[in-house]
């Protein structure tokens, strides 16, 4: 359910690049995964993001035609992710 909240909070939106998130392209993550077990599925830990760029912060290559405010978030999403790693 609460991943649900999630995706109307980022109004069905990937977190990084702002595209329409497909149904069969989307992917919802855990932001700090070592949090307690009843607060790690809760809104402000879940975050929505497309395909394509949740292969790029969990370590794909950034591609070099990436504007500046994209490659911003995904630094700053791959920091909060480090803890999962």
């Amino acid at each position: 359910m609460n991943r649900e909240y999630a995706y109307n909070r980022d109004r069905g939106r990937c977190k990084i690049c702002g595209e329409n998130l497909r149904p069969k392209f989307r992917h919802c993550q855990r932001l700090d995964g070592t949090l307690p077990l009843d607060k790690i599925n809760r809104v402000p830990n879940l975050a929505w993001f497309c395909y394509n760029c949740m292969k790029i912060i969990t370590g794909g290559e950034i591609p070099p035609n990436i504007n500046s405010k994209m490659k911003s978030k995904i630094e700053r999403y791959r920091a909060k992710l480090k803890v999962l790693n």
